[in-house]
């Protein structure tokens, strides 16, 4: 417990480790069961203690829902804030009668108490998608059981599953006549080309173009930036230094899964043995007798999904006009969109 709760409690941010000294840490599997324990042990400490006792008190983790005299809240408060210098609590009175406590909207009348619904303003409203065909029969029979339990006509019941099953059918004839969408990064020019080859091969597939200026490239990376060898899953570019007495203006576009400095090590060693065969940047500087730019490898992109990255490295070559990749390096117009597509 004591390694669990005090010495496993660490953080990394910018290269600097630290231990965290109070509290539980998010994502702690024990950290629900513990604050859950903290605070019954609150509540059992200060009630017992406490003259201006609720009429009726129940909380959920660390919301706490409680009938009282007015006269006696403020009295309750300073003995809860009292517990702990760290644990400090507030106080919603209810207004025009009513007040929300998690998920429900407690009214009061006269004597009685009744409950409605209740959604924060910042609600989603996501749930489970109704329309999932491995799930459609089982999730209708739960939804059903739900409405009936809290006292649903059942004419009503069975008219709102008609209607989705209705619309769900009707989508499911539009997406048929109309083929799907499959998005791709634009490449100026390429894209274009690539998009007629598709229409002529391809039936019931549309293309729709991308950028990669995404949202995530404009806005500061609040994680620890990854030293470009430690990188995985790229796409890289290395240029040719050329001789001291020769320049050349080529450069070799590759892909690699594992660490980056594993992969530039095996490229050396590829150089190092003579093994043209390996790969076109190893033919070349063995041919040419040029050196690489092994200090100045420039990462392209990063994709984790294979088939993409290498669909992503081919756009790279076929965009580069001073790559030196062979022609077996790349794969034809075709087959890259027909992987893109499958995948």
């Amino acid at each position: 417990m004591d390694f669990c709760l005090k010495d496993d409690n660490y953080l990394q941010f910018k290269d600097i480790i630290y231990k965290q000294i109070f509290g539980m840490p998010m994502g702690n599997p024990l950290s629900p069961t513990i604050a859950d324990l903290v605070m019954d042990h609150l509540l059992d400490e200060c009630l017992t203690e406490c003259n201006a006792k609720p009429n009726f008190i129940v909380k959920y983790v660390d919301d706490i829902f409680a009938v009282m005299d007015k006269y006696k809240v403020a009295d309750l408060l300073l003995i809860l804030n009292g517990f702990h210098s760290k644990l400090q609590f507030t106080v919603e009175n209810e207004n025009n009668s009513s007040i929300s406590f998690l998920d429900v909207k407690i009214h009061r009348m006269d004597t009685q108490l009744s409950f409605d619904w209740f959604q924060k303003p910042t609600a989603s409203g996501r749930l489970i998608n109704f329309r999932d065909k491995r799930f459609y029969h089982s999730n209708t029979i739960k939804v059903t059981k739900i409405l009936s339990d809290k006292g649903f006509p059942p004419a009503i019941i069975r008219g709102l599953i008609l209607q989705q099953q209705c619309r769900r059918a009707k989508q499911q004839s539009e997406v048929n006549n109309k083929g799907y969408f499959k998005s791709i990064v634009y490449v100026p020019k390429l894209a274009e080309s690539f998009k007629q080859v598709v229409a002529k091969n391809i039936q019931d597939v549309r293309l729709a173009f991308k950028s990669n200026q995404t949202i995530r490239h404009l806005f500061t990376k609040l994680k620890t930036k990854i030293d470009r060898d430690k990188r995985t899953d790229v796409i890289y570019k290395i240029n040719c230094k050329g001789k001291p007495d020769e320049t050349c203006n080529l450069c070799y576009i590759g892909t690699t899964k594992q660490f980056l400095r594993q992969r530039l090590s095996n490229h050396k060693s590829d150089i190092k043995n003579y093994n043209l065969a390996k790969t076109a940047l190893a033919a070349h500087s063995i041919d040419k007798g040029h050196s690489p730019d092994f200090d100045g490898v420039k990462v392209l992109q990063t994709e984790k999904h294979t088939s993409k990255r290498y669909t992503l490295e081919t756009l790279h070559i076929l965009n580069n006009k001073n790559n030196m990749n062979r022609k077996q390096d790349t794969q034809s117009i075709s087959s890259v969109y027909y992987s893109l597509v499958s995948s």
